[in-house]
């Protein structure tokens, strides 16, 4: 599962929640009001025993305020905290159910934008390299040597 899939699953969710406001990823234009802006805001990983990794990843959904009304923000940012507890994201031809962590609302200090951030653990095991002939086809002979 990568980073994009997590946007997507996000700004999915984004959409359905607010089917009405547009989602940006990149380019904010020009009176965006009553729109998001969703992007990452950093990542690690480090490895555990074998093949075992972790990866963090950081969100940050910013939403441009129609108008300045505290009532607003309080009640955005309550759908935020009830809807984005998980998210479901595609992996291959699989979905991932992922646990959201750290999530935190506030305003901007300019007054005219919210923004919530949000991360995501995610604990996996990568595949090991295959090389050389794979054991399903190896050949097989069977000698006996005479003494």
């Amino acid at each position: 599962m990568t980073e994009y899939d997590l946007m997507q699953a996000a700004a999915g969710k984004l959409t359905a929640l607010w089917p009405d406001r547009p989602v940006y990823t990149g380019t904010i234009p020009a009176g965006a009001d009553g729109s998001f802006f969703l992007e990452s805001t950093g990542s690690e990983q480090t490895e555990g025993l074998d093949r075992f990794r972790h990866r963090k990843a950081r969100f940050r959904v910013r939403y441009f305020l129609d108008s300045g009304d505290a009532g607003a923000f309080a009640q955005w940012a309550e759908t935020m905290f009830a809807s984005f507890r998980r998210l479901e994201a595609a992996e291959g031809a699989h979905t991932r159910t992922v646990r959201l962590t750290g999530r935190k609302a506030q305003v901007a200090e300019d007054g005219k934008s919210c923004q919530f951030t949000f991360d995501v653990d995610l604990y996996y095991r990568e595949e090991p390299q295959t090389t050389g002939e794979v054991m399903e086809y190896l050949k097989q002979e069977e000698t006996w040597k005479r003494q």
